[in-house]
């Protein structure tokens, strides 16, 4: 599956996912500009050498071949390579071939192991900068997934386009809209006791009790379809629209990551990375909060047992389900193995044979078990170290 956009259920399906090879390639991508041409050869090189050290652990050119045999395929197919985001993100295991178009700089890196690498897309998940930005309007309908640096637009499927999209079957928009309905029931003003609440349409007075309820039936179709779309996601949704569409379309919601505040004006006229200064503005101090409280959390207790920065010790925790937030410093790696059976941690200083990343296996843990984790630069880690843990008990 190509897709631009990974759901949590997603990342916990990889996170699941066992197999023998299971191969991770991450690679940076150019979205326009001449160094379109040198995806394709990304993605080449990599394949070349995930060949090659399974030739090295004497695998069959054969065998080689047919597990490599879709992604070889997808070489082939030129507009996929034109339309890039930032990073590609591939996963390869025998009868499983998985690609993402993401919105993150990925550092070239290819990994053979029996699970999959997941540390380089924990900033898409992680509790301090991922957020979603609902764009709507009579006439279209966007969602925007971000974060603190970047905003994608998502390609929504079962999802109406517009209010006539929805309601193709009602009466047209411009016969409503020509109405000059301004009352409500038994001709008290729109807004009056015993009537529906009086909504300013820009430019157009007040919306008559007909329009209004065009409009619920397709902000249910909307909602219900982004729902569906996003899952268990549990990060913010930020809604943009004009002003008087707010709180009919927070009526038809009943997603609890809804915003109350949200970007007022016509999303048509803005761009992409105009929504996302307006939503970003809102959603960072939620962050920040979030995250200074665990990092406050972490130096209150990090001469306890309730905290620690100790790669040895955080392991098992993280297995037995014991981590509820985690600190992990992205671009670097600690080579090693865990014994699920004796619990034992062994690093070593270089790469060896069955090693996998040790703080990627700690946050797999941490999100398995529902925990938080914050993939953060290793200046901003909490401690020395490039992991850190708050437990849970």
């Amino acid at each position: 599956m190509n897709a631009d956009f990974i759901r949590k259920n997603e990342l916990q399906a990889l996170i699941n996912h066992r197999a023998d090879p299971a191969i991770s390639i991450y690679l940076p991508m150019a979205r326009k500009g001449p160094d379109v041409s040198g995806n394709v050869i990304r993605m080449k090189t990599g394949l070349k050498q995930v060949a090659e050290r399974l030739e090295a652990h004497d695998w069959r050119p054969s065998d080689i071949d047919d597990l490599l045999e879709e992604p070889r395929r997808l070489l082939h197919e030129s507009p996929y390579w034109q339309h890039q985001s930032d990073g590609l993100a591939i996963f390869i295991a025998p009868d499983f071939f998985e690609t993402y178009r993401l919105p993150l700089d990925f550092e070239p890196l290819t990994l053979i192991g029996d699970r999959f690498h997941i540390k380089p897309l924990l900033p898409l998940f992680s509790d301090d900068g991922r957020f979603y930005i609902l764009a709507l309007s009579q006439g279209d309908v966007r969602l925007f997934q971000a974060t603190q640096y970047t905003v994608d637009e998502i390609e929504l499927e079962n999802v109406p386009k517009s209010i006539d999209d929805a309601l193709w079957y009602d009466e047209p928009v411009e016969a409503l809209m020509s109405h000059t309905v301004t009352s409500g029931a038994g001709g008290a003003p729109i807004g009056a006791v015993g009537s529906e609440p009086g909504i300013t349409h820009h430019g157009q007075g007040e919306i008559d009790d007909q329009m209004l309820q065009r409009l619920r039936r397709y902000f249910n179709d909307v909602s219900d379809g982004v729902q569906k779309y996003l899952g268990d996601e549990d990060a913010p949704l930020v809604l943009a629209a004009v002003e008087y569409l707010h709180p009919i379309y927070k009526e038809a919601d009943s997603s609890p990551h809804l915003l109350d505040e949200g970007v007022t004006g016509n999303p048509e006229e803005q761009r992409p990375e105009e929504l996302h200064k307006a939503a970003w503005a809102i959603v960072e101090p939620l962050f920040a909060e979030a995250k200074a409280d665990v990092f406050k959390r972490y130096k209150e207790m990090a001469h306890t047992d309730q905290a620690s920065d100790d790669l040895m010790e955080i392991v098992p925790s993280a297995v037995q389900g014991r981590v509820d937030a985690l600190f992990v410093a992205v671009g670097t790696q600690k080579w090693g193995e865990y014994d699920l059976e004796t619990h034992s941690v062994d690093v070593h200083d270089e790469r060896q044979n069955g090693d996998e990343d040790l703080l990627d296996f700690a946050a797999v843990q941490t999100l398995a078990y529902g925990g938080s984790v914050y993939a953060v630069t290793s200046d901003q880690m909490p401690s020395a170290t490039p992991i850190a843990a708050v437990y849970r008990f």
